[in-house]
């Protein structure tokens, strides 16, 4: 039912800018009659009862019923606004909507103190007023202090009380005579064992001893480390590179290689020294495990056939990293598919010593592979006589 057409309204209207600028603010405010009173309107009457605006593009329109309107008992009173924008709640506050004409704005609406719209009906009492909810303090009823009276008979003796806390402790009173002398204890256990003293000097030299047999010569020492090319590895010294060995169509090659220093491998290279033609479906390099028997194969590279089809230095990304702890050994392999092969950068099969290309280090290779397996058994592979330089690159 709507509110009666002898009760006027004011249009309440307001707006909410975020602070950031972004959207629209959203959210409600509600006007609630101070005190909740019931109003009495043109003989209907009127509960009280919450009014609430929500935000429409950050901003309210809302008719407010007057709080001075003459056709309404009782008459006075304020409305608390509660602002609930954006998710945070305003301390509430009171505004008076009076009759008039045009629209109120919040923003600059006088807040005033809040009062509960009264009906006063006693004036006074005992020249007192009742204050707005129709009450009248009793204090302010209180007459005159009369004389004191007479003293009351004594009470009865009360219980002990708790005993208090112990006084402070007096000064020490003076040193007694000596006692006679007790009787010889036991010998105590043994006590730990000192320090050891210092060194003493040392004694003069012994005699040279014979001069041993000379030892098998060792293995050829690099003319500079792989971070002297920006590298962190390699299969072989560079410097033993004087031949290239070819890779044959669908030959997959392993070489093991012992890594020195921790790495996180990222991209495997070598050199180009004779083009390939025409690349198949799938040319690459990968990680595998070290082993004799069946190793797993930890990365390997998107197909970069077009990388071996023209000369020079390459560097071949994985697809992902592979982390290496230093002195141990990974297979590196290389694989190509084409309709001509290419040739890499190595050492003749006449240095193996110096290369390292023997024992621990042989390489070895399978035939008639399309891409690289998930596994592999170097057991069942062909023992590879030639050399191949790789290098290897952390990121």
């Amino acid at each position: 039912m709507p509110l009666p057409a002898q009760w006027s309204t004011r249009t309440v209207v307001g707006s909410w800018e975020p602070l950031t600028g972004s959207a629209a603010a959203t959210g409600t405010v509600q006007f609630i009659p101070t005190g909740s009173p019931w109003w009495t309107v043109a003989g209907v009457t009127v509960p009280p009862s919450t009014i609430t605006a929500d935000l429409v593009g950050g901003e309210i329109s809302v008719a407010i019923p007057t709080n001075d309107d003459p056709d309404v008992l009782p008459t006075g009173g304020t409305w608390t606004v509660r602002e609930v924008i954006n998710g945070v709640t305003r301390p509430s506050y009171a505004i008076q909507v009076p009759a008039g004409a045009g629209t109120l704005n919040l923003a600059t609406l006088a807040r005033v103190a809040p009062v509960g719209a009264v009906e006063r009906l006693v004036k006074t009492v005992g020249g007192v007023q009742p204050d707005e909810n129709g009450d009248v303090p009793v204090t302010a009823l209180q007459g005159a202090t009369g004389a004191q009276g007479p003293p009351g008979s004594a009470g009865a003796t009360g219980g002990t009380g708790a005993q208090g806390p112990a006084g402070a402790t007096g000064p020490a009173g003076p040193q007694g005579d000596p006692g006679p002398t007790g009787a010889t204890g036991s010998q105590g256990p043994q006590g730990e064992t000192g320090p050891q003293g210092p060194q003493g000097e040392q004694g003069p030299q012994g005699p040279a001893g014979a001069t041993g047999a000379q030892g098998t010569p060792g293995l050829s020492g690099e003319l500079y480390p792989p971070s002297a090319a920006g590298l962190t590895e390699w299969s072989i010294d560079p410097a033993f590179c004087t031949t290239s060995w070819q890779l044959g169509s669908g030959t997959l090659l392993l070489v093991r290689m012992r890594f020195r220093q921790t790495i996180t491998l990222d991209e495997i290279g070598f050199v180009v020294t004779q083009a390939g033609v025409t690349p198949g479906a799938y040319s690459g390099v990968a990680v595998y495990e070290d082993g004799a028997g069946v190793v797993n194969r930890l990365a390997q590279s998107a197909d970069a056939g077009a990388t071996f089809t023209t000369l020079g230095a390459k560097s071949v990304p994985l697809t992902s990293p592979v982390t290496i702890p230093a002195g141990e050994y990974r297979r590196i392999g290389i694989l190509w598919q084409g309709s001509s092969v290419p040739r890499i950068a190595g050492a003749p099969a006449t240095v193996d010593a110096e290369t390292m290309n023997f024992g621990a280090r042989r390489g070895t290779f399978l035939g008639s592979q399309t891409g690289f397996p998930a596994t592999l058994t170097v057991s069942s592979m062909t023992l590879n006589n030639a050399s191949y330089l790789l290098t290897g690159k952390d990121i």
